[in-house]
């Protein structure tokens, strides 16, 4: 084998994310530890003169070099990243494989056992989504065409509405896109209606360009940060004001809706080691809220609008009614 062939190999070694030693080089290809050595020398040199964001590091532990990033990421941080992206299961196995092995490659070569040790069990018996659809192209496709400002037409198809879904034609001019509850959704200007929807990305295909444009006039821009603190599970619906009386732990009311204000502490007993609240929430009701009303029944009793109270017990009514059958 050529020397010059031989120095490509360490170096798509290395890009691989797989640290080599001089002794390895040499057992490997035949050669003495004092040409492996002028191989990794010329190594480093060409990625001085042409690869800047990336340099050979050499593990005093392990005796073994291995490529690393400049600038790249605190370990920390990768860490937290993945333990968020791992629970979240937003990605399929493939992806998330694809991901760590990205994420690693930013971190010193001595903290990446670490990180993946400390991740190991839980990336083993990962529990993706049913749908193992890959989610990171399409989304960045969309991503593109919302910074080119692009009308598009794709397939949509709302497998929550029925059980028997079809397929329509959604023509819109996207402008943002956002993670909640396990999924990814696109929102868009719906250009006739003049209202913004929102699509749930994985159930988008057949994405194209229309020539025509859209304008987006201030008022009709999707201001994304203000509106998520005050929806949930990615609906969307009328402001509302609502009052509840609160038996558990007020911080998670708290960070779910930043807009909840404790009115009072009020005189009732509590079977739950907390003191009972009057909680306010200024919210966009939906089935989101309502869904998240009804899971926090146990604790929980809206007070104000009567319509939202109306509704609660009505739902409420039903589920105990479905046990008496």
């Amino acid at each position: 084998m050529s020397t010059q062939k031989r120095i490509v190999d360490i170096f798509i070694a290395l890009l691989e994310n797989r640290p080599l030693s001089t002794k390895d080089i040499a057992q490997t290809y035949q050669i003495s530890q004092r040409s492996a050595q002028r191989d990794i020398k010329v190594v480093k040199e060409a990625l001085a003169d042409f690869y800047t964001d990336q340099k050979i590091d050499y593990d005093t532990t392990t005796s073994r070099y291995s490529l690393e990033r400049i600038g790249g990421l605190e370990p920390k941080f990768v860490y937290l990243l993945l333990k968020i992206l791992l629970a979240s299961r937003a990605l399929s196995h493939l992806e998330m494989d694809a991901l760590v092995d990205e994420l690693l490659t930013l971190t010193p070569p001595n903290e990446r056992a670490v990180i993946s040790e400390s991740i190991r069990n839980e990336f083993t018996f990962m529990t993706t989504l049913k749908d193992q659809q890959p989610r990171a192209g399409k989304t960045w496709q969309l991503e593109k065409l919302i910074c080119e400002g692009q009308l598009i037409r794709f397939d949509y198809t709302n497998y929550e509405a029925t059980e028997k879904p079809t397929v329509e034609k959604v023509i819109m001019r996207p402008t943002s896109i956002f993670f909640d509850n396990y999924y990814l959704f696109l929102v868009g200007l719906e250009p006739t209606i003049k209202k913004y929807v929102t699509c749930r990305i994985d159930w988008i295909e057949n994405i194209k360009k229309l020539a025509d444009q859209v304008e987006i006039k201030p008022g009709f821009r999707y201001e994304e940060g203000l509106k998520r603190p005050i929806t949930a599970y990615a609906y969307s619906g009328q402001k509302t004001r609502i009052q509840f009386e609160y038996y558990g732990f007020v911080d998670y009311v708290i960070d779910q809706f930043p807009s909840c204000k404790i009115i009072k502490k009020l005189d009732k007993k509590n079977q739950y080691p907390f003191s009972v609240y009057l909680l306010q929430i200024d919210v966009e009701y939906s089935a989101g809220v309502r869904l998240w009303l009804l899971g926090q029944s146990t604790i929980l009793r809206v007070v104000s609008p009567a319509s939202v109270v109306d509704e609660i017990k009505g739902i409420l009514q039903s589920s105990y009614q479905r046990y008496q059958e």
